[in-house]
């Protein structure tokens, strides 16, 4: 498997189907510039991205209709990068583990690579256990003092099963 590793100022991902396409451009920092459902359509595609030409990289997923987006690309020189179907979604889930307070995309991608698929665990309470998140309890001078932690491995289960950004009140809540 190859990855592509050159920086660029802008990043277009697009997620193409017949008719419409969904495209997300991303500045080198992750600020969200683009984020628009358009039609499947050279012109529509091009009017789009043609502000971020200066430095940017576009990357579709390898699915049947790719060809006219790289052929586009290639006519205006924009550096192109086409995806493994299997290895696009990790793309997704790096987002929503990044919603996490305190985790940025180095512990996101431990996440993702150790949990691999959460389909796995038949529970929440599977995935804590295996991921070592059980209720921790608290001693001093050998004294029980109560418990805590008992939600950290909870956030990253749910996130991954229901695919929903981190929610602070929701934490709290359950």
């Amino acid at each position: 498997m190859n990855f592509y590793n050159q920086q660029h100022r802008y990043y277009c991902g697009i997620d193409l189907h017949a008719r419409k396409m969904y495209v997300c451009i991303l500045d080198q920092k992750g600020k969200t510039m683009v984020h628009e459902n358009i039609k499947t359509d050279p012109e529509a595609f091009f009017q789009l991205v043609s502000p971020y030409l200066e430095d940017i990289v576009v990357g579709v997923e390898c699915v049947f209709c790719w060809h006219w987006v790289s052929d586009l690309c290639a006519k205006h020189q924009i550096p192109f990068v086409l995806g493994h179907a299997l290895h696009m979604k990790a793309v997704h889930t790096l987002y929503l583990l990044r919603s996490i307070p305190g985790v940025g995309l180095i512990l996101a991608l431990v996440f993702l690579y150790e949990i691999q698929d959460v389909r796995r665990f038949p529970s929440v309470q599977d995935f804590s256990s295996y991921a070592r998140l059980i209720k921790p309890t608290k001693e001093s001078d050998g004294k029980w003092a109560g418990k805590s932690n008992s939600k950290i491995g909870r956030a990253v289960y749910f996130i991954l099963k229901n695919k929903e950004a981190f929610n602070m009140e929701k934490f709290f809540s359950q």
